[in-house]
């Protein structure tokens, strides 16, 4: 009888500081597309060698359908998915094509238990918890901004559900969404994709890979998108821009090494949500259409996000291997949106005015660093009938925001000189206050729901204050020992 019996058990020793990190900070509809392609890469193929050399992905895989039997993000090895004790789903690049999935909001909702923290950011909620600390091949990156990591370079994502001890103590304690990306491809193959949809829709995608010698030593793929699109809500118009070039060298069977860049551009406004007329018990939450939106025309969110990774693997004979992977994300924002102050307008007595609602500016520019490093020694051996295989690692994280992050608001009241501002209004007091028909003058003008303006506005007519965020650093430092036994496998 042929049995099979596999356990993992892991050690792991996490040393870590913190300095103060700052706070952070809101999915567009997925438009219904048709698309028209050139030579579709849906059947990546790779020849049966290619794949079992492999300990850490440096080529595509090798499945042709939806379904995925591999994973190497709970043990940092190649492994079958039913020998893996966490829990974990995922979604290959097949479904993401034929679902037209565009981020990552498109493909989690394929997965039971994955829900967005909030409408149209990057914030995920996993079995209940706050998901924040977001994986791109097993390491972390930044995911302080609002837009979600788009899709065309995606191989797979990876849902893998437990508490934190699932992964060395290293995320959420619902879980971590990790994304894997293409890999080069042995064979040569190229393909474009435009498609057209709802909301004005427009998308291009392009995908191409294959060897770059003879000897098929040195293979590259080469990812990019382009969308541009509108919303179901007025003033929320997206243009997104990604690239994503990869590249592998094998010299031998032994060696492999890695490299991925993505830039990520994306060029829209932030979604607040849909307002309604006062906020008391039994207000009517269909008041407005769900189309509505408060905001102004030059309102912008420019985001930016790269990350780099290089990784090696080397094997030193049949029972000894070494992986390596360094990985640097770096995220900047710039951003002026006008935004609800979370109330509405007052009379000089209190008392609340339902049509006008309070409002702010933001002006933000903000930066952040993280780095990621993971090394580690596989070995493989057998004791009689019992098969095991020990992995010894090191993992190291850093966070930097660096000098300079700053922001530049305007909220609250004019004082009665109109050179000041005054936080809250106090009906107790209204003399300190600029008065105008009854109704305290605010230092940026209330958005009236009943006629909405969304006209250019400039900040610099309001009294701004300008605030340096404190610099801040976050580190951490782990040794971990990881045993696997199986049995007559």
């Amino acid at each position: 009888m042929n049995k099979k019996i596999t356990l993992i058990s892991a050690l792991a020793l996490l040393f870590f500081a913190s300095e103060n990190l700052s706070a952070q900070e809101t999915d567009q509809n997925r438009p219904i597309t048709d698309s028209i392609s050139s030579n579709k890469i849906k059947k990546d193929t790779l020849d049966d060698s290619a794949v079992q050399i492999q300990t850490v992905e440096i080529t595509g895989r090798k499945e042709r359908g939806y379904k995925n039997t591999r994973t190497f993000s709970a043990t940092k090895t190649d492994a079958d998915l039913i020998d893996v004790p966490q829990s974990i789903n995922y979604v290959t690049k097949e479904t993401l094509d034929d679902q037209a999935a565009f981020k990552t909001s498109d493909a989690v909702k394929n997965i039971s238990g994955v829900n967005q923290s909030s409408y149209n950011n990057n914030d995920f909620v996993l079995r209940g918890f706050r998901a924040c600390n977001t994986l791109i091949n097993g390491q972390r990156i930044s995911t302080r901004g609002w837009a979600q990591n788009l899709t065309p370079y995606v191989e797979r994502i990876e849902v893998i559900k437990g508490p934190a001890s699932a992964l060395f103590a290293n995320t959420d304690p619902g879980g971590t969404i990790n994304t894997v990306t293409k890999k080069p491809l042995k064979e040569l193959r190229n393909s474009v994709n435009f498609s057209t949809g709802s909301f004005k829709t427009n998308r291009i995608l392009g995908d191409f890979t294959g060897p770059m010698n003879e000897k098929k030593t040195l293979l590259y793929r080469f990812n990019l998108a382009y969308q541009n699109t509108e919303s179901f809500r007025i003033l929320q118009d997206q243009t997104a821009f990604v690239v994503a070039p990869s590249f592998s060298f094998i010299p031998n069977e032994k060696t492999s090494v890695n490299f991925d860049f993505v830039y990520q551009n994306t060029d829209g406004r932030l979604d607040r949500g849909q307002p309604i007329f006062g906020a008391t018990e039994g207000t009517d939450l269909y008041s407005v259409p769900i189309s509505f939106a408060i905001g102004k025309k030059n309102d912008y969110q420019k985001e930016l996000s790269i990350f780099t990774t290089v990784s090696l693997q080397h094997k030193f004979n049949d029972h000894i291997s070494f992986n390596a992977s360094y990985l640097r994300s770096m995220y900047d924002e710039d951003l002026l949106e006008h935004r609800t102050s979370n109330n509405f307008a007052v009379d000089v007595n209190g008392i609340q005015i339902p049509t006008l609602m309070g409002m702010q500016t933001i002006r933000r520019l903000r930066k952040n660093y993280i780095d990621n490093f993971t090394g580690y020694l596989t070995f493989d051996y057998k004791t009689g009938e019992f098969n095991h295989k020990t992995l010894v690692g090191y993992d190291h994280i850093q966070e930097i925001f660096p000098e300079g992050n700053s922001t530049y608001n305007a909220s609250g009241f004019l004082s009665a000189d109109g050179k000041s501002v005054i936080a809250r209004f106090d009906p107790k007091f209204p003399e300190r206050y600029m008065i105008k028909d009854g109704i305290p003058v605010p230092n940026v003008p209330y958005f009236n729901l009943d006629n909405p303006d969304y006209s250019i506005s400039e900040i610099s007519n309001y009294i701004n204050v300008s605030q340096e965020e404190t610099p801040s650093k976050y580190f951490l430092n782990g040794v971990y020992v990881q045993h696997q036994i199986s049995w007559r496998k």
